[in-house]
Formats: structure tokens, sequence, C-alpha cells
């Protein structure tokens, strides 16, 4: 029986990481609609290719690195991907956040042989003369390895997005989960000594494979209202007091509880570093260890409604929320 309370509490652990998780996906991919981060990364990643590098003034051949930047964004093949008419640079930029690696190549070996458009000693242009005489000056040979050469850049950029995606998500989380009073000791301290709270945190965490459209706001909203109506210590309202330090007495916050500041803040900081790891990898624990727990007390996906008993534990192989957290992965910038 032990064994299997340490398991409901995981598992209600699991439920509440996926849930964060979710939150966070949808604040981030809506700071990027404002911010353009992924455009801004390609447009840098871009200019480190374009840009001259034998000369320290960041001037090759009388061309500068903005210039050689200018001059490929209003390439016909790249800048029928702008939308609008004019190429805005800065937060405020309108360039794609995704430029197929063929385009690339073609403008680039475009703008070379039309000379005096790209600094002769920028790295495309050193790469597209390595490429050519390794074709034996076979043009098309040498467009494919500028396409290549251009995805192993793309990955490069992908690193500095991911960076950028990880750090904000840890100290954007940290405050979220801060400000929704979303603490892993608190809910864990809860959980191991509220039977009634724990058994409804494993129904609703039995159901959540089920949901077909998690992902939607109205789905998503349904779910942290289930959540909430379970009664575990979540906000900042009476249920968080018995668990809060009694020292935040002093700043207006009803504390009753013995946690330490300490256990506190590494409670928030546990929600903010789940959702790094993102909600596939929330939902496939959550699955797997429902399915452990199944095995353990085969009984507890019934639920019984007057006289008839009806199994609700989902199929933890595939279904609609994994089929779509699980959808193939979009190149790191994606339009």
């Amino acid at each position: 029986m032990f064994g299997s309370e340490i398991l409901e509490i995981f598992i209600g652990l699991l439920l509440m990481f996926l849930l964060f998780s979710l939150i966070m996906t949808a604040a981030r991919e809506t700071l990027e609609s404002v911010l353009k981060s992924r455009a801004n990364i390609l447009q840098k990643a871009l200019g480190e290719l374009l840009k001259p590098q034998g000369n320290a003034d960041g001037n090759g051949g009388g061309i500068t690195a903005q210039e050689a930047l200018k001059a490929f964004n209003q390439h016909p093949l790249i800048f029928a991907l702008y939308p609008g008419d004019t190429v805005k640079t800065g937060w405020l930029t309108n360039a794609p956040s995704y430029i197929p690696s063929t385009a690339f190549a073609s403008a680039v070996l475009d703008l070379v042989n039309a000379g005096q458009k790209l600094p002769p000693d920028s790295a495309v242009a050193k790469a597209y003369q390595i490429f050519l005489q390794q074709s034996a000056e076979n043009s098309e040979k040498a467009k494919v390895e500028m396409a290549a050469f251009y995805d192993s850049v793309m990955e490069r950029a992908g690193g500095w997005f991911r960076r950028q995606t990880q750090w904000f998500i840890i100290i954007f989380g940290f405050f979220l989960a801060l400000a929704l009073n979303l603490n892993a000791v608190v809910i864990a301290k809860h959980l191991s000594v509220d039977q009634t709270v724990r058994e409804s945190i494993v129904r609703l965490a039995d159901n959540v494979g089920r949901e077909q459209n998690l992902l939607s706001p109205e789905q998503l909203n349904k779910l942290n209202t289930s959540v909430r109506a379970t009664g575990l210590p979540i906000g900042w309202g009476d249920t968080a007091a018995p668990y809060m330090p009694k020292m935040l007495n002093h700043l207006g916050i009803e504390g009753k509880g013995e946690i330490s500041i300490i256990e506190l803040l590494l409670g928030y900081l546990a929600f903010a570093l789940a959702a790094t790891l993102g909600a596939p990898f929330w939902f496939d624990m959550l699955s797997k260890f429902i399915a452990i727990r199944s095995t353990i007390k085969p009984n507890a996906a019934q639920v019984v409604t007057g006289s008839q008993a009806v199994v609700t534990t989902p199929e933890r192989e595939s279904g609609p929320l994994r089929d779509r957290l699980h959808a193939p992965e979009q190149p790191f910038i994606y339009g």
C-alpha cells in the first residue's frame, strides 16, 4: 500500500508538470509571435555566413556585412518569402523564420556569379569556390553541396534558439509558478496526507490520455478547472496557507506550515525545470506510470456508476493527444 501511495503522488506531480508544460508552450508561442526570435536568429546566422571574413572592419571587397545581407534578402527567391512589399529589420522584422536550403543555395550562387553582390571573402563565397573545385566545375553539384552546407549552419542556429528558449522557460517559468503558487514540494506533501485529493488527481490523470483536443485553449482551461476542483493547494487561497512558511506572515501572506524557504523555492524551480522537458515528455511519463499503477492496482481504473462498472483506462500506446504531442517535428525555424 505504501508503495502505491508513492506512485500515486508521483502521478499527481506528473499531471501537474504536464499541465504547466502546456501552459508554458502556449506562453512561449504567444511571445514568439511578437518578438520574432526565430526570424531574428535566422538573420543572425545569415549575417555570419555573408559577412566579410578577412578584414577586422567588417568590409570585404567594398561590400559591408549589412549590404551583403540586404542584397541576399532582396534577391527574388528570398524576397518572395517576405510578407508585404518591404524588408523590415530589428524586433519588428517581417523576415521569414524559415528559408528552404534550395532557395538559399540558388540565391547565393546567383549573387556570387553576379559579382559585387557578396564579399568575396565571405564564408558562402569561399564555400562555393571549394564546392565548385570538388565537383570539377559542376555548378549543379556545387549547389547541392551549398544546400547541405546551409543545413549544417541551421543546425547550429537551432542550438542558439533552443538555448534561448530554455533560459526563457526557466526564468519565466519560475516566476509564473510563483505567481500561480504551483509548488512541487507543497503538492507532494498534500497528496501524501490527503487520500481523497490523491485519488481525484489519479482519476483525472487516468482520463487525460483520452482527451482529443487538450492542446486547444478550451480543453486546457477545462483541465485547469478540473485540477483546481480536486482541492490541491495551488493558487494563493486558503488551501495553500497550511503549507506556506510562517515567516511569510511578515509579508502579508498567511503561513502555517513548517516548510523552509529553501524547500519552497526548490518547489517553484521544479516546475520551471519540468517545463523545459516539454509536454510530450511528461505525457509519456504519465502514461507509463499509470500503466504501472494499473498492474499494481488492477481495479483502480474502474468507476462504478449505479450498478455498472465502466473501465476508464485509456490506451497507452496511441491516442489523439499522444498523436498531437508527437506530431512530426518542424524544422528548427519554421514559417
